[in-house]
């Protein structure tokens, strides 16, 4: 039996990317000799964790996991276990299926608790809760089977966007409070409210939402119980069975071993915070700084954020958010009426990021250029006057003509090219542009700790540290994509910077081309695009990445991989640096500017991310650091 189950095992490991062909027979070897299996050899020398072994045991024997399912693909896992596409034999339904290691559960009493709750959501019944259909135990793990859900979560939906206008950001809400009603009027507080529980779909049909608005779906009613296992930076267990994420938890559930719904409302008044300013509440590097802020009520004022939300917005969340579970809507049917009095937004109350809808998709589809210069204070015109001309054609045409036109390329960049001048678009050197350029200041901080993925999120790929015979630790990614948020200067009040650079080492190795992921905008219907600088075989270039499509389109001319100061790295790291200076981002490849592209919205999200294509690419040296004028530098 042990000679048929090895390949295997060994051959879905390879298949699924989780290791190498080489990494495969070597263990296939030393397995044999040792007389262990490969999947325990694999966890010793730390090339699997439990829940990738367990999953592909899973996909090895698809129809051993859970009686009655056959695996069919893996959707994620994380902290609470694994999630596969499975099929529900007996009714021929695909369903998700949620599964987790009982022995990854240490708590007394845990098995009971996972029933009690099992049973409590079985009962729910509303559009805006996934609905769970079956549960149960087997060889050694419980598992929960649930509708699936087609679409992304709305903590994905802001990493590609940075954040919502206030109309989408309520419709979401108020869609959340329905949902928590329902589960309300069956004694279930859900206390883990987030972007990422929260699921976005596309309305079925004869289900009435505003235009661009997504269904909503509440996930983790149950799951959210039952473990203290997890990313200890991002969740938290307190007394009893009382769980959260701390940006989003209310105070209360830090020392009440029961809660209310007002803590639901809580978490959804801070999801609501983070959809309006791109940011969570309570910022920290650590839980424990994050708590403290929240104890102490350190939060940045939402005005300050989201500049242009309306007032009434704005104090909504503020009562939604309330340190005292009294101050609080009292009820969901309250809240509701306060969304709903909401829900006429005027057009010029709305955030920045909506106001400047028509002009980020104008920007963003202006052909190659090769021209250099111009400055800050002719994009600040051209841009009012941009903004202008979108909102008189939406007047006249009842916005019909500039939906047309946001559907439709050539009819758009037509458009553009009569009112913005190419030159928008910088390449090469730093002459016309807005000067002086920025210069490093004190703060500074390392994105990479060099044994480990903490503070990186939802890697796709392999992704791991590794150590080169140089001696140096790099961040190895292979054909797939990782990101974070970045790190914020710690001290009372602690926020982004304003403006920041962006350093790394790049060597290509094995790989076709790497990206650097900076500056998320939102094109409406055209898709989201994001600003990226490339570096492939020919060397660096400027462009943005319209994720419709999955192509990069440049934006400046490549500077040549050959191109280099003798300083600049060695034979096979590059460097590669994207800075925010003022209203523009500069671009730089081995100290030479590659170009610059502007800043379309105040506040972008303070984040980045990593995509490799084709296979192994090494990442080191990888930092942030704030810029300020150049009397005030310590560095260049």
């Amino acid at each position: 039996m042990e000679s048929s189950t090895k390949p295997d095992f060994l051959t879905v490991a390879v298949n699924r990317k989780m290791i190498s062909a080489g990494e495969s027979k070597s263990l296939s070897s030393e397995a044999t000799e040792r007389g262990i299996q490969p999947s325990q050899l694999a966890i010793e020398k730390g090339l699997l964790s439990s829940a990738q072994v367990d999953i592909v045991q899973a996909l090895t024997h698809p129809r051993d996991t859970a009686p009655g399912y056959e695996i069919l693909d893996v959707l994620g896992y994380g902290g609470l276990g694994v999630v596969y596409r499975a099929r529900q034999l007996n009714l021929d339904r695909v369903v998700a299926l949620k599964t987790m290691l009982l022995k990854s559960m240490d708590r007394p009493g845990v098995l009971a608790r996972f029933e009690l709750e099992a049973k409590s959501v079985g009962k729910l019944r509303h559009p805006n809760i996934v609905t769970a259909y079956d549960y149960g135990t087997h060889d050694g793990r419980l598992y929960l089977s649930m509708e699936l859900v087609e679409g992304e979560d709305l903590d994905e939906r802001l990493k590609r966007i940075g954040r919502l206008d206030e109309s989408t950001a309520w419709s979401i809400a108020r869609q959340t409070a329905a949902g928590l009603a329902h589960a309300a009027e069956h004694d279930i507080v859900h206390r883990d409210i987030k972007p990422a529980n929260l699921m976005l779909t596309p309305a079925p049909q004869g289900f009435s939402l505003p235009a661009g608005v997504p269904m909503v779906k509440i996930t983790d009613f149950g799951l959210a119980f039952l473990t203290a296992q997890g990313d200890s930076k991002a969740r938290l267990t307190v007394t009893g069975t009382t769980m959260g994420t701390p940006q989003y938890m209310a105070p209360e559930q830090l020392s009440e071993p029961t809660v209310d719904l007002r803590a639901d409302i809580y978490a959804l008044g801070a999801t609501v915070y983070h959809l309006l300013s791109g940011v969570p509440p309570f910022q920290g590097e650590t839980t424990g700084q994050v708590l403290a802020n929240k104890i102490k009520g350190a939060v940045t004022d939402l005005a300050e954020l989201a500049e242009g939300v309306s007032y009434a917005t704005i104090e909504l969340v503020r009562m939604m958010m309330a340190t005292a579970p009294e101050d609080r809507p009292q009820s969901y049917p309250e809240l509701i009426d306060r969304i709903d009095g909401l829900a006429n937004i005027p057009h010029d109350l709305a955030p920045a990021g909506r106001q400047t809808a028509a002009t980020t998709a104008t920007l963003t589809d202006i052909p190659e250029t090769k021209t250099k210069g111009q400055s800050a204070r002719r994009l600040v015109n051209f841009l009012g006057q941009l903004v202008r001309v979108a909102l008189f054609l939406a007047v006249l045409a009842g916005f019909g003509a500039l939906a047309y036109a946001l559907r439709d390329d050539d009819h758009f960049r037509e458009l553009v090219e009569k009112i913005v001048p190419a030159e928008f678009f910088n390449q090469g050197d730093s002459e016309g542009l807005e000067g002086p350029r920025m210069k490093a200041g004190l703060w500074r901080a390392a994105l990479f700790n060099g044994e480990n993925l903490n503070g990186w999120a939802k890697p796709r790929g392999q992704w791991k540290s590794e150590s080169l015979a140089t001696g140096d630790v790099v961040l190895a990614g292979k054909a797939g994509a990782v990101s974070r948020r970045l790190p914020v200067p710690k001290g009372p009040g602690s926020r982004p910077p304003t403006n920041y650079e962006v350093r790394l080492y790049v060597d290509l190795h094995s790989a076709k081309s790497v990206e650097i992921h900076f500056a998320p905008v939102s094109l409406g219907a055209k898709g989201d695009q994001r600003y990226v600088l490339r570096l492939d075989r020919a060397g660096a270039v400027l462009g943005r990445h319209a994720w419709a499509s999955r192509t990069f389109l440049p934006v400046t001319e490549t500077v040549p991989l050959t191109e280099r100061t003798s300083d600049a790295a060695d034979d096979d790291f590059h460097e590669l640096r994207v800075g925010r200076h003022g209203n523009q981002w500069l671009a730089y490849f081995n100290k030479t500017l590659v170009g610059s592209v502007p800043v379309l919205a105040k506040n972008e999200a303070y984040s980045i991310g990593l995509v490799v294509e084709g296979r192994t690419a090494y990442f080191k040296n990888l930092s942030i650091v704030e810029l300020v004028s150049p009397d005030e530098s310590t560095d260049s």
